[in-house]
């Protein structure tokens, strides 16, 4: 593989920080070391949980926090700020063409572009090729009965996926557009939600 086309990508890991701690530091650690050594071809762990010792933040401070690192071959830089929750109650499907976002790039325009299309929802359900893949900016699971699924077809693996794939609470699948009605409930999951219900607008 050529990873000089790489030299200029810049990636983003955003992660929880609760009561001085950072939420699933095992998997952010993981998949910053997989993005590293995909498009740079080296093998380094990023000093994730470093960033917090000589910062202004506390861990008496109440309340949940949102650490953003931008990286490379190595951190660019960080920002850690009170978390704001995102209001999402309707999300609209829309056909994703041809978009790749495997790994989590800080460049987002094609993400952004096809949220131009959400109209009134709040965000979107992107499919791609007839399945179901994710959101914006989270991954998602769908109810049947007592059991939860998440799309095989992802477009990021995010890491509160991961963690809940290793834990047993989620399973994964294929699922396509038209499988949608057979579960009876949809959640959205992200590093700050935990199965987030929301409804699912129809692919026009």
């Amino acid at each position: 593989m050529n990873h000089e086309i790489y030299q200029d990508m810049r990636f983003i890991e955003t992660m929880q920080v609760k009561e001085g701690r950072i939420v699933n530091l095992p998997f952010h650690r993981e998949r910053a070391r997989e993005t590293i050594l995909y498009h740079f071809g080296i093998t380094c762990d990023l000093p994730l949980k470093e960033l917090l010792t000589g910062t202004d933040f506390s861990s008496s401070i109440s309340g949940i926090w949102r650490l953003r690192v931008v990286y490379s071959k190595d951190i660019d830089g960080f920002t850690l700020e009170p978390y704001v929750k995102r209001d999402i109650k309707k999300i609209k499907m829309v056909d994703g063409g041809n978009i790749e976002y495997g790994y989590k790039y800080e460049n987002r325009s094609g993400l952004e572009k096809l949220l131009l299309l959400k109209g009134e929802a709040d965000d979107i359900l992107i499919i791609k090729g007839g399945l179901v893949t994710d959101t914006s900016f989270t991954n998602v699971v769908f109810r049947k009965g007592e059991e939860l699924w998440t799309p095989s077809s992802c477009l990021l693996n995010g890491t509160k996926r991961r963690a809940m794939l290793k834990e047993g609470l989620i399973k994964e699948r294929i699922i396509r557009v038209e499988d949608i009605r057979e579960y009876q409930q949809c959640f959205l999951i992200n590093a700050f939600l935990d199965l987030l219900p929301v409804e699912v607008l129809p692919l026009k």
